[in-house]
């Protein structure tokens, strides 16, 4: 999924994608500690603060976190079928600066 999710978005202007090992938490409460290795789409662009809380906002919402002035959205809870909506979530946000 991050590999098509990749592909989708280095077409979009303006933004630099990369594919990353992360560290998805497990939990939230009760485990918080616990970290399942996994793999995250890292976008890099002017703005990318902006870019997250956009995303947020979008129906349905896009959550990811930003880490090293990249936007980082970890791939491991994205179904096959969520990949159309993130794509056009960012390309949303490209077209509305």
């Amino acid at each position: 999924r991050g590999r098509q999710l990749v592909k989708r978005l280095e077409s979009v202007d303006g933004i630099q994608v990369e594919l990353v090992d992360s560290k998805a938490q497990t939990g939230s409460g009760a485990l918080p500690l616990e970290e399942i290795p996994s793999v995250a789409v890292a976008i890099a662009c002017d703005g990318v603060d902006r870019l997250a809380a956009q995303l947020r906002r979008h129906e349905p919402s896009v959550v990811g976190y930003v880490r090293d002035d990249r936007l980082l959205l970890d791939v491991r809870t994205l179904w096959p079928d969520d990949l159309k909506v993130v794509v056009e979530a960012i390309r949303n946000f490209k077209m509305s600066k």
